[in-house]
């Protein structure tokens, strides 16, 4: 029977660092999506705000509204429109880290994976090794009660 050292995984170290890995690629994505997911909201609440501003215009029009009303209006507007523009831009670029982190988690994950097969395979050998030693020492032990027996019966 091999011993004791011999019996461990050679490469559980690679595969800590492996699990690690993947662990921190997923990290990353985690917060890739959530950096996303406020882009987005961000988004929205400029979409909204631009909608209100157009009604609130339309009824000022309607009403009293001079001329420096109309120009700080609509260079607030144009402000939100840029920052609008600019969460756009913004949430393509985050889809695109987002696209190669979660390629790099992929990555990580048949990485780790691979040497999950190997600890599998390790762990089969293993247990297989044992089964044949027990099955061993049961012959063994099965053969010398016949060997005993056999040696009653011819005295």
């Amino acid at each position: 029977m091999r011993s004791r050292r011999a019996r461990q995984f050679r490469l559980a170290s690679v595969l800590r660092v492996r699990k690690r890995q993947e662990e921190l690629r997923a990290q990353a994505l985690a917060e890739t999506q959530s950096v996303i997911r406020k882009a987005q909201h961000r988004r929205e609440e400029l979409t909204e705000l631009q909608r209100t501003m157009l009604m609130n215009a339309d009824a000022l029009t309607r009403t009293n509204f001079d001329a420096a009303d109309v120009r700080r209006y609509f260079q607030y507007e144009q402000h939100v429109s840029r920052s609008v523009v600019d969460t756009d831009a913004q949430l393509a670029q985050l889809a695109t880290v987002a696209e190669d982190r979660r390629a790099e988690l992929e990555e990580a994950t048949q990485r780790k994976k691979a040497i999950d097969r190997l600890e599998e395979r390790h762990r089969e050998a293993l247990a297989s090794e044992d089964r044949y030693w027990e099955q061993r020492t049961n012959d063994e032990i099965a053969s010398g009660r016949a060997h005993v027996a056999r040696r009653k019966d011819r005295l």
